[in-house]
Parts: C-alpha cells; sequence; structure tokens
C-alpha cells in the first residue's frame, strides 16, 4: 500500500489463504440462509491499462470461524491480515497484475453482483464479501450451491494463489 496521502484501500481477506480447501472438506450440507445480498453499488469496474482497480476480499466464517482480508491497491501491492492480527505484505508480479486486472474488469461480475440472494446448502462454509472498484459481490463457498459466481470465484482464487 502506498502510505502517503495516496487513496488507502481498506478491508479484507486471508492469512493462509489455502485454507479454504481443508475448510470445505468438512462443511457439511444442510439448510442454511445465506448472506449473500448480492448488493453492489457504482456503475462498473474499470483500470486503467497499467493498474488495477481496487480489491478488497473477505473471508469469514468456516469451522474455525475466521476473519481474514486481503487488500489489493491499484499498483499491485496487497497486504493480508487474519482474525489474530497476522499480517503479511507484498507485491503482484507483472504476469499476475495482468491476469488480475483481466479477471477483476470482467463483465460477468456486475451481474453476479446483481443476482439474488439464495440460501446456502452447507454449513461452516466460508462467506466471502469480495469488492471490485464500486462493486460488491458476496457469497458462500458451498460447491453444491447453484448459481456459483464463477468469475468471482476465479478471481479470488488468482489472488489465492498470487499471495500465497
Amino acid at each position: 500500500m502506498r502510505a502517503s496521502g495516496c487513496h488507502k484501500a481498506v478491508a479484507s481477506v486471508w492469512l493462509g489463504v489455502g485454507l479454504v480447501l481443508i475448510a470445505s472438506g468438512s462443511a457439511s450440507c444442510a439448510s442454511r440462509p445465506s448472506e449473500d445480498s448480492g448488493q453492489h453499488g457504482g456503475s462498473g469496474i474499470t483500470a486503467g491499462t497499467d493498474s488495477l482497480p481496487a480489491i478488497t476480499v473477505r473471508r469469514t466464517g468456516g469451522l474455525a470461524g475466521v476473519d481474514d482480508q486481503l487488500v489489493v491497491d491499484t499498483d499491485g501491492a496487497w497486504v493480508t491480515t487474519d482474525k489474530a492480527g497476522g499480517r503479511r505484505t507484498g507485491h503482484l508480479t507483472a504476469a499476475n497484475v495482468a491476469a488480475v486486472r483481466a479477471l477483476a474488469t470482467d463483465p460477468h461480475l456486475a451481474t453476479e453482483a446483481d443476482r439474488p440472494t439464495t440460501a446456502t446448502r452447507c454449513q461452516d462454509a466460508f462467506d466471502y464479501a469480495v469488492t471490485i472498484g464500486a462493486v460488491r459481490i458476496r457469497y458462500t463457498d458451498c460447491p453444491t450451491d447453484a448459481a456459483r459466481p464463477r468469475a468471482t470465484i476465479a478471481l479470488v482464487s488468482r489472488l489465492r494463489q498470487a499471495t500465497a
């Protein structure tokens, strides 16, 4: 993150991002309401050719009750924090910036932000709140849920790999 008077992104995702698979293996399926609001603000997602839109990802829930955050600045600098206050920082490689930019400007993201809220079939699954520019997408990471936000999941997956 830039420490001067530059725009500071605030918010979201995880320490040990790879833990998604650990908890999903122990997630049991049952009927539970999703906290997926499907809300987004603004008119869309844009970024210059050399920059990213500001991205935040917050992962909560799961069996262990995580509350992890990832914040990616427009220049590719990133910070992860966890529930205990653990913090890691880094910078995306040029290849990852290009890949994340392509995923973060996918027009399907706006559609996924507007999808209606549905109940999830999984208990103890991770809930995600992803903000890309002015667009906010919420979902529960349950593999058996219908209408999963595939573009958002692809973005989160790439960010997980790039910041591990």
